[in-house]
């Protein structure tokens, strides 16, 4: 019999560990050893071809556990190269030929043959991969075959101190079997493990843990080399994960599984200002480092359009230009993962909201050869989808994007009527810009009533999505100082100009100085009103230029002692200080 080719080897390590796999360019001497394989089962009654021994009321023997769970698992072998192979182990886990193994022994893998022992019978199939995740050091392959015995995957707790067996093909040496205890339950970097004292050697990753009762434990990963049965496995509760996951997949994903960024990615994008998060998908295909496809983007954000970029090794970049925005995407696949931060670009070349992302591949497949900027969703397109289906954060973009005029032709009526459909749904977001709309009269006849009636409904809510609430309340106050649409209130106006400078509004503090300086709708105090006017002056108060607001700081400090100025100057730097990421 040949020798087994050494497997590459390092001392492992937490941040490293070494990892089970072992390579062979002789194949087939390495197919007459015996064998063992992994089970599961808690005593009790169980569905034919489980794993749970049928009146097992006490534990099984080492050879009991041989026979019976065995084939159970197969041997692997993944092909890197034309001269290079690497040998491992999985485990059934389903009757329809759903396998569990590390992610470590398919990341490298161009194909793989997963053969199936029954003593002296064998098959051999070409299995595809459903699920990797490199953090969890998990796979999920699928072979078509139906029928055969798996072990059920069950999320409970080790018994540490408990007998464990190990079945694999550790240096290819089909399903050995050895023996040892639970030692531990151990979390590395936020990942569970099971420390165990089964011997095991490369080869053996992905090969069952089993308990004395013929439960499955979990699968074989990686040991300490440095010392002795230091051995850990990857716990039946994180397989359940895995094996739900691979069943969410359409279609398979490539082997190597980091070969290229090709596929379906489904996730979450989160804005920052205001922390709005929203559905998202693209749709890409890689070739030559160079990236093109689709995004589409569920409300309440919008940001669908056609995306072009490049990749370098694990990182990647590509701009989305939409119908409402050009966006720039920065990240960094890990498996089948991708993550990283965006931000919108302004025409002046600046920087617009800015956000995070995450996507999981769902399917491999790309977007064909057809792909280009014709023929992605735009905004409009997925915005009326959802709002005619009555989602009132698709009917306020739907209406904004007709008010801008992005993707769809300006049209203030068709924007008035899809903001108002949000509004009525108690959108408060929609409710705010509608007051704007009816306030402007655009779309609609122009009603400082209603502008008033839309504002109030949004500021009694206390959050009016991504346009700031002390907008909304200083809108209010102007309504109230000016009597449009309300009558005339200047206690009414102060205390709305009150609500929306304590938030940091800059204009409504401006407007608040003012009113303590000529003590209107409140007693006048021009200590009041020096310190709201110089906290207007570090923010942006529209309408006011800051030469302007120095001057009238000027007029009011003539009616101050240097020491009240002082008091006030002071008071207003406490403040800043205290409310530096609410100056607007």
């Amino acid at each position: 019999m040949a020798d087994v080719i050494p497997v590459r080897r390092g001392h492992a390590n937490p941040a490293k560990p070494e990892r089970c796999s072992t390579h062979s360019l002789l194949l087939a001497v390495l197919l007459f050893a015996p064998c063992v394989l992994s089970a599961q089962s808690p005593p009790g009654p169980q569905p034919p071809g489980s794993s749970r021994p049928a009146g097992a009321a006490g534990e099984m023997s080492a050879e009991d556990i041989f026979k019976r769970f065995a084939s159970r698992i197969l041997f692997l072998t993944c092909e890197e190269s034309a001269d290079e192979r690497s040998l491992a182990s999985g485990v059934l886990v389903s009757a329809d030929g759903f396998i569990v193994t590390n992610a470590h022994v398919v990341e490298r893998c161009r194909s793989m043959t997963a053969t199936y022992i029954n003593g002296a019978s064998r098959r051999f199939y070409e299995p595809v991969l459903k699920y990797y995740d490199e953090q969890s050091d998990t796979a999920v392959l699928k072979i078509p075959a139906e029928g055969l015995d798996f072990f059920d995957v069950i999320a409970r707790p080790v018994r540490i101190g408990a007998r464990a067996y190990a079945i694999g093909n550790p240096r290819g040496l089909e399903q050995s079997i050895s023996e040892g205890i639970v030692s531990g339950d151990r979390e590395q970097d936020g990942v569970p493990w099971i420390q165990h004292s089964a011997p095991i050697s490369p080869g053996s990753s992905g090969g069952a843990l089993i308990g004395s009762r013929g439960e499955l434990l979990g699968i074989n990963a990686w040991t300490r080399t440095e010392s002795q049965n230091l051995n850990f496995a990857v716990p039946a509760a994180t397989l359940v994960k895995a094996l739900s996951g691979a069943r969410t997949v359409t279609g398979f994903l490539d082997f190597p599984p980091n070969a290229v960024l090709t596929g379906t990615y489904s996730g979450v994008v989160l804005q920052l200002p205001g922390h709005v998060s929203a559905d998202f998908t693209i749709v890409v295909a890689e070739s030559k480092g160079a990236i093109q496809g689709c995004m589409v983007v569920k409300p309440p954000l919008a940001g669908s359009g056609y995306l072009r970029g490049t990749t370098h090794g694990s990182e990647f970049s590509f701009l989305v230009v939409s119908g409402s925005a050009r966006m720039s995407f920065n990240g960094q696949r890990v498996a089948v993962s991708l993550a990283g931060a965006y931000s919108e670009l302004t025409p002046d070349g600046g920087s617009g909201p800015n956000g995070t992302f995450m996507l999981r591949r769902i399917s491999a497949e790309g977007p064909g050869t057809g792909s280009n900027a014709q023929n992605c969703p735009n905004d409009a397109a997925v915005a009326r989808e959802a709002a005619e289906q009555g989602d009132a954060s698709a009917q306020l973009i739907l209406g904004l994007l007709y008010y801008e005029g992005k993707g769809v032709p300006q049209d203030y009526a068709q924007a008035a009527l899809w903001i108002r459909k949000a509004a009525l749904q108690g959108n408060a977001e929609a409710q705010a810009t509608l007051g704007g709309v009816y306030e402007l009269g655009k779309g609609v006849q122009e009603d400082d009533a209603e502008a008033a009636a839309w504002y109030r409904k949004a500021a009694e809510q206390g959050n009016a999505g991504r346009v700031p609430i002390s907008v909304v309340q200083n809108h209010l106050g102007r309504l109230y100082a000016t009597g449009k649409g309300v009558p005339q209130d200047d206690g009414e106006a102060a205390r709305w100009f009150r609500m929306a400078a304590e938030r940091g509004d800059a204009s409504a503090q401006l407007s608040l100085g003012a009113v303590y300086l000529y003590g209107v709708g409140v007693p006048q105090d021009y200590g009041e009103s020096y310190f709201w006017v110089r906290l207007a002056s570090a923010g942006k108060a529209s309408g006011a230029k800051p030469e302007e607001i120095g001057a009238l700081l000027g007029v009011i400090a003539s009616h101050l002692t240097p020491a009240a100025v002082s008091q006030a100057q002071e008071r207003a730097r406490e403040w800043l200080a205290a409310h530096a990421t609410e100056v607007q």
